[in-house]
């Protein structure tokens, strides 16, 4: 998916900078907890410093599976804007779920499983066609953000550092983000990208969530199998990181990434109309 110069984009925002050593959305960058890297393959790395002083709010709800039903509410989702610069994004207010993974783990066809709508997130056979952040607006206060696929894009390098400081910036002085879902392949989980960017969650103990993507490419008991060994690694290394598997072709683990996005949301036990 990618929406380029959408011309409905916010007005600018009073910048917001958080005291504390903590990062600055309207500041220099001098808060920023990227390194950004491009090796010798093309790749382009987000690479976290953990600064201690970062936190996220801490009154992420439980999550409960048994509220995992799908509700008309993810049907009425609909895309708001791409931001390309911080003075762009909404107020930071009410909550919001990132997506995140490499750029062909599948996250647009996640989003279109998840919301029920087969084109809400134009899927692409070219990795990394999502070059903005895509701010996608389920109720007023409640967003789901598309952020660009880490990993090959034949784009200029100018661009790449572009995307590097807006995300790094985003990730870690946006109070309204709760929680990020991460997808993986899941015959490629936990790339040193991956790790990157969970180090960069645990920094700032914002919230993880796993989706192992593809799941319809592995028999159930490998696909069983991948699932367990990424616990125990999440275990050693993330503890605070959850996963599970998922398919957008099969529907599998739909009902436990809605729970996870009524958890991060702050919609669990609140009345919904059923699909």
């Amino acid at each position: 998916m990618t929406v380029f110069g959408s011309g409905d984009l916010p007005p600018a925002r009073n910048s917001a900078t958080r005291t504390g050593g903590q990062a600055s959305l309207g500041g220099d960058g001098t808060g920023a907890c990227l390194n950004r890297s491009r090796p010798e393959s093309g790749s382009f790395i987000y690479q976290f410093r953990p600064l201690s002083s970062m936190r996220n709010p801490n009154d992420t709800a439980p999550i409960s599976t048994g509220a995992a039903a799908a509700t008309g509410r993810w049907r009425g989702v609909r895309f708001l804007y791409s931001v390309n610069a911080l003075a762009q994004l909404p107020p930071d207010t009410g909550r919001e779920v990132a997506f995140a993974g490499r750029s062909n783990a599948g996250k647009s066809s996640a989003l279109n499983l998840l919301t029920g709508q087969q084109r809400l997130a134009r899927v692409s056979k070219t990795p990394g066609r999502t070059q903005l952040l895509n701010f996608f607006l389920v109720e007023p206060d409640r967003y789901l953000v598309d952020l660009p696929g880490y990993g090959y894009a034949r784009v200029p390098h100018s661009v790449r550092q572009h995307w590097g400081e807006l995300l790094e910036r985003y990730l870690t002085g946006r109070v309204a983000l709760r929680g990020l879902l991460l997808l993986m392949d899941i015959r490629h989980p936990l790339t040193d990208m991956d790790r990157q960017l969970l180090d960069g969650c645990a920094a700032r103990e914002l919230p993880a969530h796993i989706l192992l993507t593809k799941a319809d490419k592995l028999s159930r008991g490998a696909a069983l199998a991948a699932l367990a060994q990424l616990k125990r690694r999440l275990t050693a290394d993330y503890p605070s990181a959850n996963a599970q598997l998922f398919s957008a072709l099969t529907g599998q683990g739909i009902d436990e990434a809605h729970a996870r996005l009524d958890g991060w949301l702050g919609y669990l036990g609140r009345a919904v109309n059923a699909f």
